[in-house]
């Protein structure tokens, strides 16, 4: 039986409108009723993915929160911290220098608010995506211990495409990069991603990885869905991902996430004209 599902949000429980179906919701009820463990596990903000927990019934004592990629884990109850593992503002300037010297568009993150060296279209909906402050100015006015979950870098596929060879020459053994989707590229501490902070949840209640259900869609979710005891792939997930998983569910628009809930976890509820 598994004790603990990590859901990814976007491409996975929201569908193309970045809204949670009604059968999702009534999927992800019946196993909080059963004692699993639901923790929601994404890119996005702590304090943006708070604002999906309440309408999901996350509201328990022991429930949790995966941000900024795994960077961060918070029991939603009290919004206590119980796993941080960020970058500091002294690393941001540095890997800042070098997306300057390859003039990209880049946003750094802290657990509070976003900045930005020059406003742009690509930071400017990231930003508010996550309901986060984008401050337009240069990372140099961090200080060396600033705390930084991650420095996201924004542009056109093309744009990314033509400049990623000489971000990844300059960081590539010293921090983990993602490239989560065509147009970003995250750089977080290198021990850092989804499965940690997963992990760092798991072990407060002694979960195996093996009675861990992981679902995702994206490049970001692949340490998750490999290291879990079922990785699940959305049915429009990424090749690399969907040839990483034990299961193909259905797509983010035909409420996978309650197809393969139902499935695994014995929910009872009515199959619809999908499954």
């Amino acid at each position: 039986m598994f004790k603990l599902v990590a859901i990814d949000m976007d491409g996975t429980l929201l569908n193309s409108s970045h809204e949670i179906s009604e059968r999702n919701k009534e999927a992800i009820r019946r196993a909080l009723e059963k004692g699993v463990k639901i923790v929601l596990c994404s890119g996005r903000t702590i304090s943006n993915l708070l604002e999906f927990t309440r309408g999901l019934g996350l509201t328990g004592a022991e429930e949790y929160v995966v941000g900024h990629n795994g960077a961060a884990a918070l029991r939603i109850i009290d919004e206590n911290y119980v796993y941080e593992n960020s970058l500091t503002g002294k690393e941001a300037k540095e890997i800042a220098k070098v997306c300057d010297s390859v003039d990209a568009n880049y946003t750094i993150y802290t657990f509070h608010e976003a900045m930005t060296p020059r406003d742009n279209a690509h930071g400017r909906y990231e930003a508010e995506l996550n309901s986060m402050n984008l401050k337009v100015c240069h990372p140099r006015v961090l200080g060396d211990e600033e705390k930084i979950t991650k420095v996201l870098i924004l542009d056109d596929e093309e744009v990314l495409d033509s400049y990623i060879g000489e971000i990844r020459k300059h960081f590539d053994d010293q921090y983990n990069l993602v490239r989560s989707m065509p147009v970003y590229l995250e750089i977080m501490r290198k021990e850092v991603n989804k499965m940690s902070g997963i992990m760092a949840v798991a072990k407060l209640h002694g979960i195996e990885e093996s009675a861990i259900m992981a679902i995702g869609d994206a490049p970001n979710d692949l340490e998750m869905i490999e290291g879990a005891g079922l990785g699940v792939a959305m049915g429009n997930a990424h090749e690399i991902i969907r040839e990483a998983s034990d299961y193909i569910t259905r797509t983010n628009d035909e409420d996978g996430v309650a197809y393969v809930l139902n499935r695994y976890l014995h929910l009872g509820m009515e199959e619809n004209h999908a499954d």
